[in-house]
This record gives C-alpha cells, sequence and structure tokens, in this order.
C-alpha cells in the first residue's frame, strides 16, 4: 500500500504550498466551490464544476466567482496562470503526508 501511495504521488503535478491562512480561507468557502485557478490577467477565482483553460481565463461553463476581492489577506501565490490544471480545492487543504498500512 506504501509503495503504491508513493507511486501515485510522484506521477502527479506538485501541490502549490498554500500557508495555513490560505487553507484557512479555502475551508470557509461554500463546499460547492470545487476548484481553483488563476486567470492571465492575474484574477483569482474558485469554480462549482472543473474548467477548461480558454485564451486568458479558465470556464466551467456554469458556475464561478473571483475572489482576491474577498480575501485580501491570501494571495494564494502560489496558484499561476502558468498551471496545467485548475486545483481541486479538497486535495489543497487536506492532510497530505503519505499514509502507510503496515
Amino acid at each position: 500500500m506504501c509503495e503504491e501511495n508513493r507511486k501515485n504521488w510522484a506521477e502527479t503535478e506538485a501541490e502549490p504550498e498554500l500557508t495555513e491562512q490560505e487553507k484557512k480561507t479555502l475551508r470557509m468557502l461554500d463546499p460547492k466551490w470545487k476548484y481553483i485557478a488563476r486567470d492571465k490577467r492575474g484574477r483569482l477565482c474558485i469554480y462549482k464544476y472543473k474548467p477548461e483553460r480558454e485564451d486568458t481565463y479558465w470556464d466551467d461553463g456554469e458556475e464561478w466567482a473571483h475572489i482576491e476581492s474577498l480575501f485580501a489577506e491570501c494571495d494564494f501565490a502560489a496558484i499561476k496562470w502558468e498551471d496545467k490544471e485548475p486545483w481541486e480545492i479538497a486535495k489543497l487543504i487536506a492532510d497530505r503526508r503519505l499514509k502507510c498500512e503496515k
């Protein structure tokens, strides 16, 4: 089990390192918000559904919101436009230490 966890971890894109304040901020969001990404202009957005990358922004075709004005104390600098995929909020705030069963 532990070896499988290590292999899965090694094959995934490294998750951004968020500050504790940024994690607390994400935990305060309504659970309907599932993804977070930054657009080309630098605006941080949250999405209800997994968005697809367009020319200058991410679009989930449904519901999204800018959040930088809501949480001025957090800049989420680790989340960048250059990211290949949007980030799953649940994964960003979860305990990411490897758990190995004996």
